[in-house]
């Protein structure tokens, strides 16, 4: 017998002899939950009875509606890193849905407002719909945040045509890219064209019954007339949708942005200014009016859109005010609550999935520490 073969039955023996097994020496392994997920990809088939479960946005869609930075920071670091954009099908999605189903187009633009606590997942509910709306042929228009152009933006310019009314070029700009991303391929499938000549200089024009992409095309690679094009835009989307070549689907989200009374915009004489000088204002709250057909329009009510001394409320009356109430009323209220004890259970099964949630037992200590609110599960199990 060769000494390895010997110091290995020694060592069988010596272990027989001590009691142990291989059995008591492999340690316990417990196999990760697995998330429960609807068989329905499509939003369009979303009912109660997928609520609480997940649903995965294909990643073309994603990289459509969504590209970079354009979905929640936290949200959009999760789906990178697992490879796939999940989403948790919600009752506030599911009954804004069939609202969107059972509407009739024929009748003035409805209203639909979401609101609900920081961090319940509002924009995620948006998002939801934006997907709906992009599988049944909507052409979307499509406000990320609201917040950043009065905050963030990078170039602020008094209008030629009206120096009361201030311009944020490279911000309209980057709007009409995204749109163009979006909606391009639906705009040349359906054909729409434009109902009349626009002109913006002795030299340039967009002329009547060209394609509306060259519209787009031309607000883009000229930024100065940005906010014009958005302007021209909108009203022929408008057009066509009351002649019923298109259905338009509106999403806005931190509306009650539009209507506040501060901002972090300033003019070159260092002069503050409020959302209402902006043009971009003017044309957004306009183009949501119930004076057409054939669309909705979905906006979100959202605290972090306002001054800091109103983060303490949640409700549309509170955050729209006077003038923003006045400016969709009347609307279909759509509140995002935190998540269900099924929608909380399931999503942490999904983190677990995903070896995201390195403590499983902890389950307890998670609904404490966060109450459910979707936004505050993510940070802590990502801190964990």
């Amino acid at each position: 017998m060769s000494s390895y073969r010997y110091l290995r039955s020694s060592f069988a023996f010596h272990l027989y002899n001590r009691g142990f097994s291989t059995e008591a020496a492999t340690a316990t392994f417990q196999q990760p939950k697995v998330a429960v997920r609807t068989q329905q990809s499509d939003p369009t088939n979303h009912t109660k009875d997928d609520v609480g479960k997940l649903y995965t946005m294909p990643m073309n869609v994603r990289n459509k509606l969504f590209p970079k930075y354009i979905l929640p920071k936290y949200f959009e670091q999760l789906s990178d890193t697992f490879h796939e954009t999940n989403i948790i099908v919600r009752q506030p999605a599911v009954e804004l849905i069939d609202y969107l189903k059972r509407a009739d187009y024929n009748r003035p633009v409805i209203r639909y407002v979401i609101y609900g606590k920081y961090g319940c997942g509002k924009t995620l509910t948006l998002i939801h719909a934006m997907n709906y709306a992009y599988n049944n042929n909507f052409i979307i228009v499509y406000v990320p945040s609201v917040w950043r152009w009065f905050h963030w933006s990078k170039e602020v310019v008094s209008a030629e045509r009206d120096p009361a009314i201030i311009d944020l070029p490279l911000d309209a700009s980057a709007w009409l890219k995204h749109f163009e991303l979006t909606n391009a391929e639906l705009i040349s499938k359906l054909d729409l064209r434009l109902s009349k000549t626009y002109e913006w200089t002795r030299r340039e024009k967009s002329v009547e019954n060209s394609p509306l992409n060259e519209l787009v095309f031309f607000g883009i690679n000229r930024a100065k007339f940005a906010c014009q094009v958005i302007d021209a835009l909108l009203y022929e989307l408008k057009n066509h949708a009351c002649q019923n070549s298109c259905k338009v689907f509106a999403a806005i989200d931190g509306y009650n942005g539009f209507f506040q009374t501060t901002s972090r915009l300033k003019t070159a004489e260092r002069v503050q200014l409020v959302p209402a000088n902006v043009s971009l204002t003017h044309s957004f709250s306009s183009f949501i009016k119930n004076d057409w057909n054939n669309g909705a329009a979905v906006l979100v009510a959202d605290d972090h859109a306002t001054v800091k001394g109103h983060y303490n409320f949640h409700l549309p009356f509170h955050l729209l005010q006077k003038a923003g109430v006045e400016s969709i009323d009347p609307f279909i209220p759509i509140n995002v609550p935190e998540y269900s004890p099924l929608e909380f259970q399931n999503y942490l099964d999904y983190l677990e999935e995903k070896r995201w949630l390195q403590r499983p037992e902890g389950r307890d200590e998670i609904d404490f520490i966060t109450q459910r609110n979707p936004r505050l599960v993510n940070t802590y199990c990502a801190n964990r």
